[in-house]
């Protein structure tokens, strides 16, 4: 099987690994040459912390992998410390972008892989050489470097509150059109979908249907950033995926389709943790989804926006989605959310199904306005 195809991953070996390292880092090999240690650039090191197995395809901080690696799983409490994610972050890439600048600085073929729009201007990466199933809106461009300076201040300023800072911006090549932000999809290096929100009226917009034959409910935004083979997490909005940023994938809405569900088969995910809003439609679209996802022989776990309260311009709210709380409750204070997010996975069960309808049927009887996950028994 072709190593580098959508029904496989990539395991870098010990050559591509020294063949990176060495182009961007002074090194000391380490155990005979199966090791090489670098200073960590993520953090200012200059005494040579960083660990870099060649064997294993996985990197070490010596001070702890916290800092660079992320938020541990909710599940199996480690993190992913894998050599293509390390690349991911420090070229600030998508998944497919990594192995073919991994491949590329070691003289391999990438055969199956694609240029992706948006690595422009970083080391190793190659423009697209595929024509896109959609074309972006007229009178798009990226963000930063935008020939609207004043606009796209504002875009970002507003962006950064709800947690999407300029790191993001260039990682996820956010565009903008205008006061209109632009939110590309890309699958395999090709872009095939985008989502515009104007930052004035909440107004979205999306490809036409009938021009371009494609619609929503075929994509799963993020879909390029995301590792196979590790736990995978799924949320309702772009924003929300932004807010939980590790692994995670927006579906666009509360049910997913048979079509998305295909394509996080595709990713043969460890586990899935759904993490949808806190209302009627988001418990309902947990088993909708889950019994979607189980038929395809995926382990599923969910995880609910907690009940916390918040004051906003005099009003006493209630929060809804991971959003939400990052910009209201722990102003996105890192792994904040996250946290909350992975102290609330609970296995899918039968008993949860039950469950989580009752509660769904409660909140469309506006008995009560939120789920109090305190007193939401786990399974």
């Amino acid at each position: 099987m072709d190593r580098f195809s959508q029904h496989d991953y990539f395991r870098p070996s010990p050559e591509q690994i020294e063949a990176f390292i060495a182009h961007y880092f002074e090194f000391k090999p380490r155990k005979n040459g199966r090791e090489l240690v670098i200073c960590n650039p993520f953090d200012g090191d200059v005494d040579y912390h960083f660990n870099v197995s060649k064997v294993k395809g996985v990197c070490h901080d010596w001070h702890g992998d916290d800092g660079w690696a992320g938020p541990p799983s909710p599940r199996s409490g480690k993190r992913n410390t894998s050599f293509v994610r390390f690349v991911q972050l420090f070229l600030r890439c998508s998944y497919r972008d990594a192995i073919r600048v991994i491949c590329d600085l070691s003289g391999d073929a990438v055969p199956s892989l694609r240029g992706h729009r948006g690595t422009a201007g970083r080391p190793g990466a190659s423009e697209a050489q595929e024509k896109p199933l959609v074309a972006l809106p007229g009178l798009s461009e990226r963000l930063v470097g935008s020939s609207q300076p004043t606009a796209a201040r504002t875009i970002l300023r507003w962006l950064s509150t709800r947690g999407v800072d300029r790191t993001a911006v260039e990682r996820y090549d956010i565009h903008h059109a205008g006061m209109d932000v632009v939110w590309p999809y890309y699958e395999l290096g090709a872009l095939v979908y985008w989502q515009t929100r104007n930052m004035l009226n909440k107004r979205f917009a999306f490809p036409d249907e009938v021009l371009y034959g494609v619609g929503k409910s075929q994509f799963l935004y993020n879909f390029d950033h995301i590792e196979p083979v590790d736990d995978l997490y799924i949320a309702e909005s772009i924003f929300c995926c932004h807010t939980l940023v590790h692994q995670c994938l927006a579906t666009g809405g509360a049910d997913m389709t048979p079509q998305q569900a295909q394509k996080v088969q595709l990713l043969r995910p460890t586990c899935v943790v759904l993490t949808p809003d806190n209302d009627a439609a988001g418990l309902r679209s947990i088993v909708h989804n889950a019994e979607l996802l189980a038929a395809r022989g995926l382990p599923v776990y969910y995880s609910i926006p907690p009940y916390l309260n918040y004051d906003l311009d005099g009003l006493k709210l209630v929060s809804k989605d991971w959003n939400e709380i990052g910009q209201y409750v722990t102003g996105f204070a890192s792994h904040a959310v996250w946290n909350l997010m992975a102290t609330g996975v609970t296995l899918y069960t039968a008993a949860a199904r039950w469950r989580l309808l009752e509660q769904a049927r409660q909140l469309d009887s506006k008995r009560t306005k939120a789920l109090d996950l305190s007193v939401v028994s786990r399974d």
